[in-house]
């Protein structure tokens, strides 16, 4: 999700409203599923543009439109204040300036002697 809110958020000139507006339109908008290149994709007209978005594996326009409207919920009351995020708040949301995602495996190996 956090993938997608950064692409919306690129292309909303980095503005809250602007990204929660794009969400709102992807949730209207005509959804196509394709087969592109091995990979399966979600087409939209967004603002009067494409907009294609690669599906993980297994997902369908549902699972899609489920993580839009988790990212409009994370938006609109992921504030510290329990509100609304500020500019400056999605932007550490979508840099993942806090370090929140992880995608690194940490091993703890123990070396227990026997005598």
């Amino acid at each position: 999700m956090r993938s997608l809110l950064f692409t919306l958020w690129i292309q909303s000139d980095k503005s809250v409203s602007a990204t929660l507006a794009l969400l709102e339109q992807l949730t209207i908008a005509q959804l196509e599923t394709v087969q592109q290149g091995g990979a399966r994709m979600i087409n939209a007209s967004l603002a009067g543009k494409s907009f294609s978005y690669e599906l993980p594996p297994n997902w369908g326009a549902f699972d899609f439109s489920e993580m839009i409207r988790l990212a409009y919920k994370t938006i609109k009351i992921g504030g510290a204040d329990g509100g609304e995020m500020t500019e400056a708040e999605l932007e550490t949301y979508v840099l993942d300036g806090n370090d929140e995602v992880t995608d690194t495996f940490i091993a703890r190996v123990s070396y227990n002697q026997r005598g």
